[in-house]
């Protein structure tokens, strides 16, 4: 995941256990404007692509503007990605808008049933990633990695409560959440129409916590089911 090419192309592997109803494409985030159109007409015009997966290295510096002029290409694909992952560490150079135009991707041209994301998220950042998860019609399952601010969190689990958000599952395998962000995701639980898993990685939870959230499950009957899994935050 953490080789870089040259010249990135387009890879297309078919690893165990990858859905048939298309092929998967592995690649390193483009470095350059071109490689950026090759990559966005390459993804819209394969309409059998099943997963894309971006990454990059620490050691190589990526322009946010390549990263905007990618996710805001103007070709859209026919149909939704199953699986969208981007890996990106350090904060792009530059000071173009390119988490926004990722976001208003993930309605628009760049639709998938399931995302993870783990960027050098700022508080600005989640709350478009909030707005964003409210607009898409397919988004399903979300999972988070890297950073995560105390505020823009608040935002992204404020999101949850909004009757336009569909997400069944959200996840944050590494994080662990203070006393606040535990009390917002108390509140999503009680207020979603569609959350089915919440995943709060290595947050500790205490007996009280865990009997509120028993109350809300019972009180919410918008969730037909929950997965409650009792090891460590997970619930």
């Amino acid at each position: 995941m953490k080789r870089v090419l040259d010249t990135p192309r387009p890879r297309l592997v078919t690893p165990n256990g990858l859905s048939s109803e298309g092929p998967a494409m592995e690649l390193p985030v483009p470095q350059t404007k071109a490689q950026a159109c090759r990559l966005a007409n390459a993804v819209a015009g394969n309409s059998r692509l099943n997963s894309l997966r971006l990454h990059v290295a620490r050691a190589v510096p990526v322009d946010s503007t390549v990263l905007s002029w990618l996710f805001s290409h103007d070709k859209a694909r026919a149909g939704a990605l199953s699986d969208l992952q981007i890996h990106i560490e350090d904060q792009p150079t530059g000071d173009t808008d390119w988490v926004r135009a990722l976001c208003d991707a993930l309605s628009t041209n760049l639709q998938t049933s399931s995302a993870h994301l783990a960027l050098p998220w700022r508080d600005g950042y989640l709350k478009l990633l909030g707005q964003a998860i409210c607009k898409s019609p397919c988004l399903s399952s979300l999972t988070l990695g890297g950073n995560l601010p105390e505020i823009g969190m608040l935002e992204l689990l404020h999101a949850l409560t909004s009757p336009a958000c569909q997400l069944q599952s959200l996840s944050f395998p590494d994080s662990s959440f203070s006393l606040a962000l535990v009390d917002a995701a108390i509140k999503a639980i009680e207020h979603s129409t569609s959350l089915i898993q919440l995943d709060l990685g290595d947050t500790p939870l205490t007996p009280d916590q865990r009997d509120r959230i028993a109350t809300v499950l019972s009180n919410n009957r918008n969730i037909a089911a929950w997965e409650f899994l009792s090891a460590g935050g997970r619930i």
